[in-house]
């Protein structure tokens, strides 16, 4: 498999598995891995740590918009 469908063929899996920030940061994070001669598994654990933020901080926006408390309350104001 030639470098260009193995990169296609990883998009498309990505996709597939429904894994948007590591779609779209795996070329940049493997250049990274490549100047900084990680691992295999540095470079997969960097990707993963990136969708799991993301996906984390997702969650916590969607619960704060849920809640439907005020944004700009401090501990001070109750």
């Amino acid at each position: 498999m030639t470098r260009r469908n193995t990169r296609k063929c990883l998009q498309e899996g990505l996709k597939d598995l429904r894994l948007p920030t590591m779609r779209s940061s795996c070329q940049e994070v493997a250049q990274q891995a490549r100047a900084a001669s990680l691992s295999h598994e540095d470079y997969l654990l960097t990707l993963v740590d990136q969708e799991l933020d993301v996906r984390r901080q997702g969650r916590i926006a969607r619960a704060l918009r849920a809640s439907n408390l005020p944004l700009e309350k401090t501990l001070e104001g109750f």
